[in-house]
Order: structure tokens, then C-alpha cells, then sequence
């Protein structure tokens, strides 16, 4: 039977081993995990709808390498039916040399899940009457000319080309995620950013569509190689009040950002730098439920970052910066009216720059988060200054008088 009213219908699993001992084993435990949490709840390996792994590698040559020999076991896991999978060149915490993070859909009455290839890419779509909801991970292409403007192009194409084959655009894009090599580098030639090229490339792609909804809740972040990445989730058959954009009162919108604050160069062929174009959540309506989105949010008010150097206040910003999102008086703001008390964090992704600032970061989301599944790695943020990011999703039971 489907999950009650307010019940999520999606859930979010982590699992990173202790003390990790080689990747191939790792990722049997990952694997293993996995396993014995879908058996405890009735569910087939196919109620998985999109994986992350997230590697402790030093190159991108490491990356490629670990992909091509841990990738048959997870085909072998799944009996060739493989969802969505994304390989990161990010290390995850206790010296793991895999994590992983798994997308499951927490009831499969009612709903079909189908499991498709498009060129060297698995992806999943869910039917979920009256939606169409597409699971796509690691949209790159290793055959894209050198550079990051190569690397962001030939990502944005993939995306595109995927979107269009299931009769998508990029508007129909309610969770999109970023993964950028060196997201701080600057380019010896024209003082340009790799974030702000892979930000001037998004706006190239995003200005084809019409974004009436809002843009994507997404994250930009940085990755030790592998050129571009882009993940998404991708909406199909909402009405205008299913889909909510949501804002931030204590942050400016991060695609209206000045050009004070982007890094580096104008571009030859953008002019003016383009702001990332993402909301600061998005909340998917299903019924009497809601899915919120938190994009990757970090330690900013205003446009300005907050706490330069010193990771726990942070953390403890960032951690505010959330809860002021997703408070019951800001999504009334968005025409969003919740049940009280009826509020589930499903997890958390907690990108922090410094591996050895994570002891650290854990223990004040452990203080305020309690045991919120959640998964920690290292990774670079998208302003130097920046130590730590957050992201999340969020179940809520919505009342019936939300309005479009």
C-alpha cells in the first residue's frame, strides 16, 4: 500500500564503512547495507531509484579507474537493472574509501519504475500518476575537448539531450547537482573561475528554456577531478501549484547576486558574469504532501559570507540559514501552509573543505539534528572563504488550502 498522508514517498540511505579498508570492499558494504535496509522494509533492490559514490582518490585517472572496476558490481548487484549512478571524487569521512547515498521510493504500489540506458548512461523513471519523474546521474562526457568550458558544455549537453529523450526541458528540473574539478581554479589565461565559466555555461543552456517555476534547487561544488558532473531530478506533468520556488529572507537570491561578489573576469562571450541560477529550495507537492529540496547552502547573509575562518560558526549559520527556509512562517511567504508538527528532515549531505574540520562540523549537526541520516565528505566549496555546505531534503504534510 502507498505511504499514509504526510508520509514521504521517497527516503534517503547513507552508509560509509568504518576505518575503510580497500574500495572494492567498501563498496560491498555499501552494497550490503544497502541490501539488509530494503529487506527490513519489503522492498525490491529495484525500489531504488539513484545512487551517489562518493571516492577517496587523488586524480582523475584514479577516479576513472575505480569507476571501471567497482561499476560491474553494482551492475552485479542489481542483475543488469542498475538505477542512476554517479562516481564523485570526493572523499567520505571515516576514512572510507567509498560512501554512498541511495534515493529510494518507499512504496512501489501504485507507481512504475523504469529502468533505462541512453548511450554509456543508466537513468530511472518513475511513473507516479500524474507524474513523470526522470533519476539521472554522472551526465559528463570523457571525450570533451580539455578545459572547463569544454567539460561544462558537453555536461549541459548530455543534460539536454537526456531531458529532450524523455520529453523534458531544463525547467522541468526541480533538484539538479554540480560537480565541478577544481571549482576555485583560476585560469592562467583571462583570470577566469572554473565556477564562474561552469555558471557562465548554465546560463547559456538555462536561456533557451522559460523558468515560470523558478530555477532548479541545486548545488554547485567542487570534485578532486573529473572535469564536469551534473546529476538532476526532473519533474514532468505538474501543474504550476505543485512546484514551489523558495526564498530566503536573510539571503539575496543566489541568481540575483551582484557582480561584486562573482570571481574573476567577465566573459568574452557572456559580458556581464552569470550569477548560478538556482533557488534556494524547491518544494515538490504530491497530495497532501510536499518534498522540499534544499539546495547546497552555506555560511551567507545577504550575498556576503559570514564566520571567515572559522568553521563551527559556519556551520552553526548555515544550519540557521536552513531552518529559516524551511520554517513554517517563510513557507507560508510561498503560499505553502504545513501541518503543525508534521516536518521530517530525510537526510543531510554535508560537503566540508577541510577533512580534518569534520569531528568538528559533525558534532554541532549531531547536537542539532539528532540522528537525521546524514553523510560527511571533503570537498572544496564555491567561494574560497567558505568551509562548509549543507544540503538536504525535506518531507512536510501540507495543509489544503495551499494556493498556487
Amino acid at each position: 500500500m502507498k505511504p499514509a498522508v504526510g508520509e514521504p514517498q521517497q527516503r534517503v540511505f547513507f552508509h560509509a564503512p568504518e576505518n575503510g579498508v580497500s574500495p572494492r570492499r567498501d563498496l560491498e558494504s555499501c552494497l550490503n547495507a544497502l541490501d539488509c535496509d530494503l529487506h527490513g522494509r519489503g522492498l525490491p533492490r529495484t525500489a531504488v531509484l539513484k545512487l551517489t559514490f562518493f571516492l577517496r582518490a587523488g586524480s582523475g585517472r584514479h577516479v576513472a579507474e575505480l569507476q571501471r572496476e567497482l561499476c560491474p558490481l553494482v551492475d552485479e548487484f542489481f542483475s543488469g537493472l542498475s538505477p542512476s549512478a554517479g562516481w564523485i571524487g570526493q572523499p567520505p569521512e571515516k576514512n572510507a574509501f567509498v560512501g554512498m547515498e541511495a534515493l529510494i521510493q518507499a512504496s512501489l504500489a501504485g507507481v512504475q519504475v523504469k529502468h533505462r540506458k541512453w548511450e554509456e548512461h543508466a537513468y530511472v523513471v518513475l511513473l507516479d500518476p500524474p507524474h513523470k519523474i526522470l533519476y539521472a546521474g554522472g551526465l559528463s562526457d570523457r571525450k570533451a575537448g580539455p578545459g572547463i568550458t569544454a567539460a561544462s558544455r558537453a555536461a549541459f549537453e548530455k543534460l539536454r539531450n537526456l531531458l529532450f529523450r524523455e520529453g523534458m526541458g531544463f525547467s522541468n528540473i526541480v533538484r539538479q547537482w554540480n560537480y565541478i574539478e577544481g571549482i576555485l581554479t583560476r585560469t592562467a589565461k583571462g583570470n577566469r573561475q572554473h565556477y564562474q565559466i561552469f555558471n557562465d555555461m548554465r546560463g547559456r543552456f538555462y536561456g533557451t528554456d522559460h523558468f515560470d517555476r523558478g530555477f532548479p534547487a541545486a548545488t554547485g561544488i567542487g570534485q578532486k577531478s573529473g572535469g564536469v558532473i551534473i546529476d538532476c531530478i526532473a519533474v514532468r506533468g505538474n501543474a504550476d501549484n505543485e512546484v514551489f520556488p523558495l526564498k530566503n529572507p536573510g539571503q539575496v537570491d543566489a541568481h540575483q547576486y551582484s557582480q561584486e561578489v562573482l570571481v574573476g573576469d567577465k566573459s568574452s562571450y557572456a559580458g556581464e558574469k552569470a550569477p548560478p541560477q538556482f533557488e534556494r529550495g524547491k518544494l515538490l507537492r504530491h497530495g497532501h504532501s510536499g518534498t522540499i529540496f534544499i539546495s547546497g547552502t552555506a555560511s551567507i547573509v545577504g550575498e556576503m559570507t559570514v564566520g571567515s575562518g572559522d568553521v563551527a560558526q559556519q556551520t552553526r549559520t548555515t544550519i540557521s540559514n536552513i531552518a529559516r527556509l524551511v520554517s513554517s512562517e517563510n513557507l507560508a511567504e510561498s503560499g505553502i501552509r504545513t501541518a503543525p508538527g508534521l516536518t521530517a528532515p530525510a537526510g543531510f549531505r554535508i560537503y566540508v573543505k577541510n577533512e580534518e574540520d569534520i569531528p568538528c562540523v559533525k558534532a554541532i549537526c549531531g547536537d542539532l539534528y539528532g540522528d537525521v541520516p546524514a553523510l560527511f565528505v571533503a570537498a572544496d566549496i564555491c567561494r574560497p572563504d567558505l568551509l562548509v555546505e549543507i544540503e538536504g531534503m525535506l518531507y512536510v504534510k501540507l495543509m489544503k488550502s495551499t494556493r498556487s
